[in-house]
């Protein structure tokens, strides 16, 4: 069925609130395959609480405003939404643990015909004590079996850069395990689409998929193990590079666009590319060296991740 613009005309968010903890911030690491080498210099720091730091993607899923595009009023067909788009702009880092409030809005709905609408919603989150902005996140679904109404709404994403054609600088192997969506989904998303066969199959898929936002996690751990070498603060938006290194490609946002679902039971190779300013990332499955999920890179010195066809 067609959306309901003028419930997302009139649609206002509450104001989002959390508090969060050193066990929050472990979880969400742990989620995303941080320990997998327990012995690691570079993945220790994320899941333990003694100098703990937090994974710049734990923004995502922080003051979430949960389904809300469940309420029947905008027309959605809840078993036909995946996660199309995600994009954060880090203001400062995360910390280990905080107490954060946001405000949120629609930002925007396209129609894309046949094929669904893409349904954008924004929020930044501020620092209860300091009143100071963190983080702003810009969130797209997908709703595959919605379009069709005829005009958009509000501001789109801007367009994806093509995917480079030359070797990557730096490889990693990522391990998407069989329980990563189960373990996943203990962070917020209790999407059934995520753990439920049946509901799987209703949805039409064979299996259960992983969540987008847990690939967004993995890409941005490829990078924290790689370039970053381990420092979530190269990830920033509002202060320019200090020096010729990782850092200068490390700044602005971070953003992805999946392409396909990804199931998690594969071995998945992250290639980074440095070229021209920029830093790519791709996530290519092994077993048929497809291109699959993510990229990242743009020509102005600021870093995010991105997806490509």
């Amino acid at each position: 069925m067609a959306l309901n613009l003028e419930a997302f005309e009139s649609w206002r968010f509450p104001l989002l609130r959390q508090r969060y903890t050193d066990k929050d911030t472990m979880l969400y690491a742990v989620s995303i395959g941080f320990g997998q080498d327990p012995l690691s210099p570079l993945e220790l720091p994320f899941v333990f609480e003694e100098d703990l730091k937090a994974v710049p993607t734990f923004a995502a899923i922080l003051c979430h405003p949960g389904v809300w595009t469940s309420d029947p009023a905008f027309g959605v067909t809840r078993q036909k939404v995946v996660h199309g788009e995600q994009r954060i702009f880090v203001h400062q880092p995360l910390a280990p643990e905080a107490e954060l409030f946001a405000h949120a809005s629609v930002y925007g709905v396209e129609d894309k015909g046949e094929k669904g609408a893409i349904i954008h919603a924004a929020r930044t989150m501020f620092d209860q004590t300091t009143r100071e902005p963190v983080v702003s996140v810009l969130h797209s679904s997908f709703a595959r079996a919605d379009g069709g109404f005829g005009r958009n709404l509000g501001r789109a994403a801007e367009p994806n850069q093509p995917c480079p054609a030359t070797a990557p600088d730096f490889e990693i192997d990522i391990v998407t395990r069989p329980e990563q969506a189960l373990i996943y989904r203990l962070n917020i998303d209790r999407n059934p689409l995520h753990a439920s066969p049946a509901y799987a199959a209703r949805a039409g898929f064979d299996r259960p998929i992983l969540h987008g936002l847990c690939t967004y996690g993995l890409a941005a751990r490829a990078l924290l193990l790689t370039i970053a070498k381990g420092d979530p603060n190269l990830i920033r938006a509002d202060a320019p590079p200090s020096d010729h290194g990782a850092s200068e490609f490390l700044q602005s946002r971070l953003s992805c666009r999946a392409h396909e679902p990804l199931v998690a039971r594969h071995h998945e190779r992250t290639g980074t590319y440095r070229l021209h300013g920029q830093c790519v990332l791709t996530i290519r499955r092994q077993h048929d060296d497809r291109h699959a999920r993510l990229a990242c890179g743009r020509h102005d010195g600021s870093y995010h991740l991105m997806g490509f066809g």
